[in-house]
């Protein structure tokens, strides 16, 4: 069983974002999101940090959860958690990330995905 990884922030309640974990989703055996949750509260949020984990947790196409606050809780989930494939958006194609190099460095498959905001619409880049 192929377990993918996608990384949201905790603005990933919105439309554009169901997309995105519903077209990805149908390329994967098994979805986890890695949450972030921002360490401070100087970002404004329209739903409280427990509305968007049950929001999300909840959400049929993701089979788990997690959260993370720094960069660090990043690079041990990215070390540790047995994970495949990485999915991340197409911008990232040509710029550096975090977790590139560990994906890199395990035999991580990257995938990209476009991000249409405008239209809401997502595709698999192949």
């Amino acid at each position: 069983m192929k377990k993918s990884l996608i990384l949201l922030d905790t603005s990933a309640c919105s439309p554009e974002h169901m997309l995105a974990l519903q077209t990805v989703h149908q390329h994967v055996d098994q979805l986890c999101v890695g949450l972030y949750v921002p360490p401070s509260k100087s970002v404004k949020q329209q739903l409280s940090l427990l509305d968007q984990y049950i929001w999300l947790n909840s959400n049929k196409y993701i089979d788990e959860l997690i959260p993370y606050c720094t960069e660090t809780d990043l690079h041990n989930i990215m070390n540790f958690y047995p994970i495949q494939e990485l999915w991340v958006g197409k911008h990232y194609n040509t710029t550096s990330f975090t977790g590139k190099d560990i994906c890199e460095n395990r035999g991580v498959d990257i995938k990209y995905f476009d991000q249409y905001i405008s239209f809401i619409y997502h595709t698999i880049v192949k």
